[in-house]
């Protein structure tokens, strides 16, 4: 139960008629918001259990705006601007952790700030690292600047492996997404390509067994012709052979231009195309 109702919460606005990299990037999209909303949550409750309120009341905001969001910027119908939205939010969150540092240890911290790059890009490709770049910058400005005596302040030495760090996680990302855009690239056109091959066997098949039944019909029609008491005995026969041979062929090609384009009939005798 509780895991039909996530997966409808995962694919929510999703249509069986989309693209698999669209579809696939609606679940992410949903996926995020789905766990940012546990991670306000649980948040929540610790700030209630510390006693708090100011945590409380914060997570509490961001919860009900994610899920705003989440409904009136559905990912199915803008999943540009409803990934922006989502990664802006975060960023904002992980720069008001970097001013108030209330209840999480800085190595936690900083690594959900490496995290972002790779959340970023994969949200929202090669336009997620404009606002990975907006996070650093502001980030090292705090670090300068700190604008409360609970803001992290990192040396020049740790901020310079941070940035390092940060920088190389986002480049490697970018890479990553590059690799993969193409690929899927490729495989729209590889699939593009074998649907149009395929078509055009099936016109050329269609074509030669219509001019293939054509061609029967006639030399039917000039069996039953000469089929008359003229032609002696072994004639006769000959003709015979020869007219079914012809229908057996002709079968042939009505069975092979029916697999090509099958039909439902409701019922009684299968009715093929006259010859």
């Amino acid at each position: 139960m509780i895991s039909k109702f996530l997966m409808r919460i995962i694919s929510f606005g999703e249509d069986e008629r989309m693209e698999q990299s669209l579809s696939g990037r609606i679940r992410r999209i949903n996926l995020f918001y789905l766990v940012l909303s546990v991670m306000f949550l649980l948040s929540m409750i610790w700030a209630a259990l510390a006693v708090k309120y100011f945590l409380v009341y914060l997570n509490l905001s961001f919860l009900l705006l994610s899920a705003a969001l989440f409904f009136l910027v559905p990912a199915a119908k803008k999943p540009n601007t409803s990934a922006m939205l989502l990664l802006v939010m975060i960023a904002i969150l992980l720069m008001l952790g970097y001013i108030f540092n209330e209840g999480l240890s800085q190595p936690v911290l900083l690594a959900f700030y490496l995290l972002f790059p790779l959340v970023a890009i994969g949200l929202n490709g090669q336009h997620g690292y404009k606002i990975a770049a907006v996070l650093a910058v502001a980030t090292v400005v705090l670090n300068f600047v700190p604008l409360t005596d609970t803001s992290i302040q990192l040396g020049k030495w740790d901020l310079s492996v941070f940035l390092t760090t940060y920088v190389l996680l986002t480049i490697v990302s970018l890479f990553v997404e590059r690799s993969n855009r193409i690929l899927v690239t490729n495989l729209k056109d590889s699939r593009n390509q074998y649907e149009s091959q395929v078509i055009q066997n099936e016109e050329f098949i269609t074509r030669l067994s219509h001019k293939l039944r054509t061609s029967l019909s006639n030399i039917t029609l000039i069996n039953n012709l000469v089929h008359d008491s003229r032609l002696s005995s072994e004639q006769k026969e000959l003709i015979e052979t020869l007219k079914a041979s012809t229908n057996s062929l002709s079968w042939m090609s009505i069975i092979s231009w029916r697999s090509l384009h099958p039909v439902s009939l409701p019922t009684g005798r299968a009715s093929f195309p006259s010859t």
